[in-house]
């Protein structure tokens, strides 16, 4: 009988181990793997997740605006004499007019109805007959003929008033109330318009002197229909229409008309920096408002 083996196989034991053991061994090189990730995945089966309608759920639903009042007109009461008059004959005529003009398949439903109900009236009458008769069925459609006629009469001369009333101007605290354009959205609108503008009339100014000196661009003291977007010709240009033009104060619009005077005239903001005595950065502020015009 022979001896046992208890020899130990080291390369088994390994490829065992390698295939078994968990942690950054048995992961791909590729993929990072710490103890901190695998604690945060765990926790995070733990914390509630957000739901996506939650947020939307407790806004407020927005009114819809309501309906001015309506007032009555001559038309509306027209229209409500013709059933009243006729007795309920052509108590559908308003509202069929009234669908006609709106082409909407609400009124036609209405006009509808009233024209049945109107027909059941005169069938009604036509079997009961205008004397009194013995037969209680007879005196039965009578009775619903007069039913009908009176309902008809009475409700739709209502209905046709209601109908036919005008829209009455909303009041004032409605007006008020009512929700007005955001104000930086016109302020940004109106800066975007003034630069186009500005952008144009020194574009005339470049290619066309004379037609620029025609449409009087930068010159805002003058009578003019062109929109130069708030350009100001510091050449010729008053002190005070300059202090305005370049929200400055007026002693610094007289430096500038009287630099201007010993000099004879700037032909770039640059220019005026070195000939006058403001401040350089002031100058550079307001450079896109200022145009130089020779002549």
């Amino acid at each position: 009988m022979g001896k046992p083996d208890f020899s130990y196989d080291r390369s088994r034991s390994k490829q065992r181990y390698r295939s078994t053991a968990p942690g950054p061994r048995s992961r791909p090189r590729s993929q990072s793997w710490s103890p901190l990730q695998a604690q945060s995945q765990a926790e995070s089966k733990w914390l509630v997740q957000p739901q996506p309608h939650a947020e939307s759920k407790l806004r407020p639903k927005s009114k819809k605006p309501s309906t001015p009042p309506r007032r009555p007109t001559k038309g509306s009461v027209l229209w409500a004499l013709v059933p009243l008059l006729s007795a309920g004959i052509f108590s559908c005529v308003p509202f069929f007019a009234r669908a006609v003009m709106t082409k909407r398949r609400a009124d036609r439903c209405v006009a509808a109805v009233y024209l049945g109900a109107t027909v059941l009236m005169g069938v009604s009458v036509a079997i009961g007959g205008p004397t009194r008769s013995t037969d209680s069925v007879v005196n039965a459609f009578s009775a619903i003929g007069g039913l009908l006629a009176i309902l008809l009469a009475g409700v739709g001369s209502v209905h046709a008033w209601l109908t036919y009333r005008a829209p009455t101007a909303a009041p004032a605290w409605a007006a008020a109330a009512a929700p007005t354009a955001d104000p930086s959205a016109h302020a940004l609108a109106a800066a975007r318009n003034a630069a186009k503008h500005r952008e144009e009339a020194r574009k005339i100014l470049q290619t066309d002197p004379v037609l620029a000196r025609d449409l009087r661009i930068g010159r805002p003291d003058l009578a003019r229909e062109y929109d130069d977007g708030g350009l100001v010709d510091v050449n010729h240009a008053p002190a005070d229409t300059i202090a305005r033009a370049l929200s400055w104060s007026l002693d610094d619009a007289k430096k500038i008309v009287a630099a201007r005077t010993q000099t004879g005239g700037f032909s770039s903001a640059a220019e005026l920096s070195a000939y006058s005595t403001l401040d350089p950065y002031k100058i550079d502020a307001v450079a896109d408002l200022m145009v130089f015009c020779r002549g």
